[in-house]
């Protein structure tokens, strides 16, 4: 009886212990999150990738003699009350052009991304045809690397780029768009990782909410650096007197459980990293947007991830490098713990930030 008594409080203390560490990670992560958001120039360079998708949005609607507004709201717009940085779809302009970090990330690698795999391929045919959209657009793209991305959707798809473009067009009608951008032809190979593709165990599963099995965690209006925006607010109906009120986002960390058995998770262990649900799908789709565009800074794009997926947090710092490692960072998590590692990049853009002339830019000139 008492060694079974033993037992269960020594079960409580390991979990209670376990608790206590897992705030302290969250904590942690919101630090580096914080220093992350107040890196020199940032906003700036976020605001240019805004700018460079919603200029490809324009187009495409003119060529295909579409309403240019709707499809701008469309496509930067999600409606999920439980996503960080969504507001509505009639404040999406004031967001565009007075939106903090998180509302412009979450509008570039969560909405526009997930929502517009005909848009994507239909830039990499115009690229490929060099037609009179491709030279509308030819100022803002990295050539080299938009004819990388058309090679790779070759391959992935065994289609040239005119095939696969009438395709989409076709579904598109129907208004079946039945080609996953984000889990088929960008699919970053840390992703198939950590789908299970590579490995027999994959890196988290869902957590299911129930009476039993309830989130680790709550998010607080006074957790969210930038502060909620009056847009955010209006979404998620909180009114703007309010104290420090749960707000309803469901984060990365809290919709999926980490398995530790797989292999990110042991190396992570190894090394102290924090591991909460592998590698970051959000930093993916940044990375594999903002690689096609002339502004893209790599330095700048790990910043511009980690200040936004840190903060929820959706991902820790080390599941935001390895998905950067394959673009050119030097990380290694056997040398450089991953805070460590961003903040020395921190301190790169900083001293090179006030040689770096960042033309008189206002997102307002996508009017």
């Amino acid at each position: 009886m008492n060694q079974s008594l033993n037992l269960e409080h020594k079960y409580k203390c390991n979990v209670e212990e376990q608790k206590e560490n897992e705030k302290e990670n969250i904590k942690n992560s919101r630090k580096l999150a914080d220093e992350c958001i107040s890196c020199p120039g940032i906003p700036e360079y976020i605001d240019k990738v805004l700018y460079s998708v919603i200029q490809i949005i324009k187009v495409y609607a003119e060529y295909h003699d579409l309403d240019e507004d709707q499809l701008i709201q469309e496509r930067l717009h999600m409606d999920d009350v439980n996503s960080a940085g969504q507001v509505s779809k009639e404040d999406i302009f004031d967001m565009i052009e007075n939106g903090n970090l998180r509302e412009k990330m979450t509008a570039v690698c969560h909405n526009f991304y997930r929502q517009s795999c005909d848009i994507i391929i239909w830039l990499l045919y115009c690229v490929h045809v060099k037609n009179s959209a491709y030279k509308k657009l030819k100022h803002l793209l990295h050539d080299k690397m938009v004819q990388e991305k058309i090679k790779r959707t070759h391959h992935i798809s065994s289609m040239h780029m005119d095939t696969l473009y009438k395709i989409v067009r076709e579904q598109d009608k129907t208004k079946k768009n039945g080609f996953p951008c984000r889990f088929g032809i960008f699919l970053s190979e840390t992703l198939q990782m950590s789908n299970g593709l590579w490995y027999d165990t994959p890196v988290r599963s869902k957590r299911i909410k129930n009476n039993s099995d309830e989130y680790p965690y709550k998010v607080c209006k006074n957790d969210a650096n930038p502060p909620l925006s009056a847009r955010e607010m209006k979404y998620m109906n909180i009114k703007p007197t309010s104290k420090n009120v749960e707000i309803p986002w469901i984060t990365g960390k809290m919709f999926y459980y980490a398995c530790k058995n797989s292999y990110y998770a042991k190396i992570a262990d190894k090394y102290g990293e924090e591991f909460y649900t592998g590698p970051s799908g959000h930093a993916n789709y940044f990375f594999q947007l903002a690689t096609m565009l002339k502004c893209f800074d790599l330095q700048k794009s790990v910043i511009a991830c980690a200040a936004y997926v840190l903060n929820p947090p959706d991902h820790s710092s080390f599941e935001v490098l390895i998905e950067a490692i394959k673009y050119g960072i030097d990380y290694d998590v056997a040398k450089h713990h991953s805070h460590d590692y961003i903040r020395s990049m921190i301190k790169k853009i900083d001293s090179r930030n006030s040689a770096m002339s960042y033309d008189s830019f206002s997102i307002s000139s996508t009017s």
